[in-house]
């Protein structure tokens, strides 16, 4: 009979987690694609190519006034020429332009004009205090109709179902916790007192406020999430080996592997060496370590410690 000592049966049992979290984790944590050319659209004719190239021009780049930016005059005057499929309004149904995406992204950079990644994070959406005389759903529906013009995946939420209060301001580690459980990547909080709305958005580095009318925050976060993403894409892509200790079990790794790969600008996070109670990574991102050391140092659930050799080295805080 052969005896394995505890501390090396446990790091063995903790290597067939990893490998198994490997195979089962996606590439993170809840990042959709977006259909950049399936455009609902209100008009008919004419008018309705033009209303589904704004759209589809407002998606793919992320702003807001991309459509009226004059480098896209082109693409707007010529927009028949990239649909593929008009369907128009028959009834209570609308109508629905499909465009020829990978062509039209290809006019929107000849143009100089710069694309948002389909591959977006998902925002949970949750109202924490509003007047009881306003209609919620109304309110979704608004929210709704603004994330889908921008491109921006929005899972709506009650409090309750969140896991948080109403009326009381929540601080950043509860409202990222209601997303990671709800599968979001960053959180959107809404308060109405009458006049206005103010929107708060956390994203686990950062956090963010926003006030104006109902759609305020989704109009907010689409164009922080776009600004972020271009910058990043701008930058040189590296390599970083990255030591995180305090990781004593399956749940800690998918929990870590998840909030690596939802960071901004991260395109791969791979297991490189595991120990009894440390994984080091080597993750892929742009920018390259010093991108990835100011992102840590915003993100509550990493504690930084004195490197190791070339390894950045983080005490996961859980």
């Amino acid at each position: 009979m052969i005896v394995i000592p505890a501390p090396v049966r446990r790091l063995v049992i903790l290597s067939m987690w990893l490998c198994l979290a490997l195979i089962c984790s996606p590439h993170s944590l809840a990042s959709q694609l977006v259909a950049i050319g399936e455009v609902t659209v209100s008009k008919t004719g004419d008018a309705a190519y033009t209303e589904a190239m704004q759209i589809a021009l407002t998606r793919a780049t992320g702003k807001r006034i991309a459509k009226d930016d004059p480098a896209m005059g082109t693409l707007l005057a010529s927009a028949q020429r990239y649909i593929q499929i008009y369907r128009p309004a028959v009834g209570a149904v609308a109508g629905r332009v499909t465009f020829d995406s990978v062509a039209l992204e290809r006019a929107i950079l000849a143009v100089g004009q710069s694309l948002w990644s389909k591959d977006r994070p998902l925002l949970l959406g949750v109202v924490t205090a509003v007047s009881p005389s306003l209609d919620p759903m109304l309110i979704n529906s608004s929210l709704e109709s603004a994330a889908l013009e921008r491109g921006l995946p929005l899972k709506l939420s009650t409090a309750s179902a969140a896991g948080l209060p109403l009326d009381e301001y929540v601080s950043a580690e509860a409202a990222i916790g209601a997303a990671r459980r709800l599968g979001a990547d960053a959180a959107l909080l809404g308060r109405e007192d009458g006049t206005e709305w103010e929107w708060t958005l956390f994203d686990g580095n950062s956090v963010v406020v926003f006030t104006g009318g109902v759609t305020a925050g989704v109009e907010g976060a689409a164009n922080t999430f776009a600004t972020s993403a271009r910058a990043l894409a701008a930058q040189e892509s590296g390599n970083t080996m990255l030591q995180v200790s305090n990781v004593t079990d399956l749940k800690d790794y998918v929990q870590l592997q998840n909030l690596l790969t939802a960071i901004p600008g991260v395109s791969e996070v791979v297991v490189f060496e595991v120990s009894n109670v440390s994984v080091v990574f080597r993750v892929q991102s742009a920018g390259g370590r010093q991108a990835l050391m100011e992102t840590l140092a915003e993100n509550v659930y990493f504690h930084a410690l004195p490197s190791v050799a070339e390894r950045l080295h983080y005490r996961f805080e859980h």
